[in-house]
């Protein structure tokens, strides 16, 4: 039984909205931990660099998927916080589509239409006719 197709919802948003892997990665993760978190420890559990890692999370508070907060004495922390209901069942989507279909996931961000990957797929069990026939 194949693969359920990605919504195109989540094809798009992939397409506008996720300038790279790693950038899906550092907000997957930061979903997932639950936590209010600096770069560097963030970057410790994904075993990535601190520097790239705040790069990738202030691109996301950009983008309205993650709160950061400056108070206090040490670096910013961040935190999941999408802007709206819309934009977290969104990301819950992606979320989804990553674990079920993440190499889908990774040539759509990579710039491949998310239609051009179903449809290759989808050819691949094309029946076609030898010629001459």
């Amino acid at each position: 039984m194949a693969p359920e197709p990605i919504p195109e919802p989540v094809l798009l948003f992939l397409q506008r909205e996720i300038e790279s892997v790693r950038e899906l990665e550092t907000l997957l993760a930061l979903r997932a931990s639950g936590a209010i978190t600096t770069a560097e420890a963030l970057a410790a559990t994904m075993r990535s660099g601190a520097r790239w890692t705040e790069q990738q999370l202030e691109g996301l508070h950009a983008k309205g998927l993650v709160a950061v907060s400056t108070e206090g004495e040490g670096p910013p922390r961040y935190g999941y916080a999408p802007r709206d209901a819309e934009l977290e069942a969104m990301v819950d989507a992606v979320a989804d589509a990553y674990d079920r279909r993440r190499s889908t996931v990774i040539r759509v961000i990579f710039g491949d239409s998310g239609q051009d990957v179903l449809r290759t797929f989808s050819d691949a069990f094309r029946l076609r006719r030898e010629d001459g026939e």
